[in-house]
């Protein structure tokens, strides 16, 4: 097997890839030194004359960084160009990036952070004062060796402050790192390499990052319009004077943030003396006053409501003050009167008042009864009263009528609801009849294999699944069919997500997407990344996408579904609106969720990694 080579460097094995290239371990055979080679691919740039000048660009910023020399910055070794191929030689630390010990789930001591950052933002003030601007500072680009020292990598891509190639200028970034002017395209400093250190610190002291979202459009958005949530509301445990050092690195107005990274490392080793500002301070403690203010209130109101109510309520009989105002309705004075009298009973109904009287003077009193009783006064009647016989109840001098005897033949009222609901004989069954359906069915079940497996043979797997799923549309359990659909299933769906992942760049290039995720999309996710993409297209022109690295896994299938999931690298660039500078908006792995209940596969759902892979 030929020996590879880039440049004089032998290559032992590859390290990883991102959007410019690949990494790879190689060993430089004069002095037998261990170092890492980086490849620039530039035809993510677009055109043949920005490729050029791209790689004319960066050939001249990497040389000047090769000048940088300081503990924490990885050394740039050599520049050069091989067949076609740009490469970077640089210092090879063994270790892991700060990214990976982050995904690990590593925890960092607060002294471990303070020096981990306080030795990094050393590397960039050295790289500032020669003039050389990182622009992609992310846990990714901290590489930190066996001892827990960080070293910052890739500023053989950064791009120099005073450098003029700015047509063509790529402006590498990880959105989540990202600051504002950055995204907006306004001129950049060293102050941006400032905001980007400040979302690590946040990282590391919460691990979350200070404006995360489901999508780059809603990162884009909240770095540009939000500020974080605030440090101890994420982390109750940390010091103020932390909360104050990180406010102000990630101040969205670079006049408002620190100056340069000495002041950043002097805030950081001064943190136990800051204290946030008052008005920061007043506003605090007015939120933690307001539930007792709150209740404080509401108690109030109560006794208020109270008073008033016992006070307008008055003596008995006595009208209130204010008893003539109700809900701003005047009334007159005899009105209120006749309100505020005592209601009386309303007398009994005539009937009911002759019974009762009828009763009561039918009751014999007993010669026991007590003097007061006795003293009532007797009730005065009419002569017409006095000849009315008391009522005697009609059920007790009706005649009994018996009910009439039912002819003997009568049936009775249950036994013709029996006789109505009874069931219809049974149909006997054509036993000769059920079986020609069995033989037919298992006839069509053969026919269907037999093609499937024809079809299968020849490679034509659309064939296949239309064969195979009309065998289990007779049988859903036959194991042979089942296992002919899920193998067709397999060859169809990489091919068939390949074609929809290349009408989604193109629909991109074309600024088609809307159509696009009309048609390809389920309708939840449709309203959602319509939106976001109005979005992005409203912040940036000149929007184009990259995907490689396919992989499709077929997750579940049956007749009436199929769903899979679809991995790509994908690197999205765009320039924004009035200027002439292009950016790598995202560059990571998507990932679709994809259902398939006809002839055509939708995108159900879109879930992304910035992790360089």
């Amino acid at each position: 097997m030929a020996e590879t080579k880039i440049g004089k460097y032998k290559v032992v094995g590859e390290i990883g890839r991102g959007a410019m290239g690949i990494v790879y371990k190689g060993i430089d055979p004069y002095i037998g030194r261990t170092v890492a080679i980086k490849t620039i691919r530039f035809d993510v740039v677009g055109q043949k004359f920005a490729m050029e000048e791209a790689q004319s660009r960066f050939l001249r910023e990497a040389r000047s960084a090769g000048n940088l020399n300081h503990p924490n910055i990885v050394t740039v070794y050599e520049v050069g160009e091989d067949a076609g191929i740009t490469f970077i030689a640089m210092e090879y630390i063994e270790g892991a990036s700060l990214d990976e010990l982050l995904a690990s789930g590593k925890k960092f001591s607060l002294e471990e952070i303070v020096e981990l950052v306080c030795r990094t933002a050393e590397g960039l003030e050295s790289a500032h004062r020669k003039g050389i601007i990182h622009r992609d500072i992310k846990p990714g680009n901290i590489l930190i060796d066996q001892e827990g020292k960080p070293h910052i990598v890739d500023f053989g891509i950064a791009r120099l402050s005073s450098s003029t190639l700015t047509q063509a200028n790529m402006v590498m970034g990880t959105p989540f790192y990202m600051s504002p002017e950055q995204i907006a395209g306004r001129p950049v400093d060293y102050r941006a390499d400032i905001f980007s250190l400040g979302c690590i610190i946040y990282e590391l002291l919460t691990s979350q990052k200070p404006f995360g979202g489901e999508t780059v459009t809603t990162v884009i958005y909240k770095i540009i319009n939000e500020n974080p949530p605030p440090l101890r509301a994420v982390q109750k445990n940390l010091p103020e004077g932390l909360e104050c050092v990180v406010n102000k690195a990630l101040a969205k107005d670079p006049q408002s943030r620190y100056q340069s990274c000495r002041e950043l490392i002097e805030g950081l080793r001064n943190y136990p003396n800051l204290a946030l500002r008052p008005a920061d301070e007043e506003k605090k403690k007015t939120m933690r006053r307001f539930p007792a203010v709150l209740a404080a209130s509401v108690i109030v109101m109560a006794a208020g409501v109270a008073g008033i109510f016992f006070l307008t309520r008055g003596k008995p009989g006595q009208a209130p003050k204010d008893a003539g105002k109700e809900s701003g309705r005047v009334i007159s004075s005899g009105a209120l009167q006749q309100e505020m009298a005592p209601k009386q009973k309303e007398p009994p109904p005539p009937e009911a008042s002759k019974e009762k009287e009828i009763a009561v003077s039918s009751e014999v009193k007993s010669p026991g009864q007590s003097q007061a009783a006795s003293s009532e006064k007797p009730s005065i009647k009419t002569p017409r009263e006095e000849a009315t016989p008391p009522k005697v109840s009609e059920k007790k001098d009706r005649p009994v009528q018996k009910a009439p005897t039912p002819p003997a033949d009568a049936k009775k009222p249950e036994e013709k609801i029996a006789a109505r609901t009874e069931a219809p004989p049974p149909v006997v069954k054509d036993r000769s009849a059920e079986e020609r359906l069995k033989a037919q069915s298992e006839t069509d079940i053969r026919t269907a294999l037999d093609g499937a497996r024809r079809s299968f043979d020849a490679g034509d797997f659309a064939e296949t699944l239309a064969q195979s799923r009309k065998a289990l549309s007779l049988d859903a359990n036959h194991a042979e069919a089942a296992k002919l659909f899920l193998s067709a299933t397999q060859k169809l769906a990489s091919g068939e997500i390949k074609g929809l992942l290349d009408r989604y760049v193109q629909s991109l290039k074309e600024k088609s997407y809307p159509e696009f995720f009309r048609k390809s999309c389920s309708p939840d996710l449709y309203q959602k990344v319509n939106k976001e993409m109005e979005v992005l297209f409203g912040l940036y022109d000149d929007i184009q996408a990259s995907a490689s690295n396919l992989t499709v896994v077929v997750k579940e299938t049956s007749v009436e579904r199929i769903k899979a999931q679809a991995d790509f690298f994908h690197v999205l660039t765009g320039k924004p609106r009035g200027r002439g500078t292009k950016q790598v908006l995202f560059e990571g792995v998507y990932k679709w969720s994809l259902e398939k209940a006809g002839e055509n596969w939708l995108i159900t759902d879109i879930q992304y990694d910035v992790k360089q892979k």
